[in-house]
């Protein structure tokens, strides 16, 4: 990831480092998400919050940015077992705000926010809470790609595993 990120600046010239440019921020996104996926939260927030320095102010990127940002510091909470603190709820509507301004309310990229969201509720075992975000994002890829894209179908698996989490299937055997 350095290596390409290296070879992404060095292509853009020495002085494009200091420019607002949303495909830089593009680039440190890519790696931040790519950070937070593999636990290394420490390493994601520091490459979202470089995206929200060089992203400009009229781009969904921010909110993307933003995002990352609350899963990243809250993931670093040692109390995650209680959930989302204050100010990672802060950061969400924040994100999620950004989203909406920049790309309407039912843009696909706001599911990514509420995912992001969903997965710490998860963490804390805070079930209803990932079941009602992720109802929000089943309506959205309802609305937007509709019932029979993949996309809908894995927000719909999503939901069915977190209701069977929440009241567990019993099983008879005769």
């Amino acid at each position: 990831m350095a290596y390409q990120l290296a070879r992404y600046f060095k292509s853009r010239g020495p002085q494009s480092k200091l420019k607002k440019s949303d495909a830089s921020a593009y680039a440190l996104n890519k790696i931040a998400a790519y950070y937070c996926e593999k636990g290394r939260y420490e390493e994601a927030k520091m490459y979202a919050q470089a995206a929200l320095s060089t992203c400009s102010r009229n781009s969904c990127l921010v909110g993307i940015a933003k995002a990352i940002c609350f899963h990243s510091s809250a993931a670093m909470q040692p109390n995650i077992v209680l959930g989302p603190g204050s100010d990672t709820l802060s950061l969400y509507q924040s994100a999620i705000h950004s989203m909406q301004w920049h790309c309407g309310p039912g843009h696909p990229l706001i599911m990514a926010v509420h995912d992001r969201l969903a997965s710490l509720y998860i963490k804390a075992k805070n079930f209803e809470h990932a079941l009602d975000i992720h109802d929000i994002s089943l309506e959205i890829a309802e609305v937007t790609l509709g019932k029979n894209h993949s996309t809908t179908a894995g927000y719909l698996t999503k939901v069915t595993d977190i209701i069977i989490n929440i009241r567990p299937v019993v099983c008879f055997s005769f």
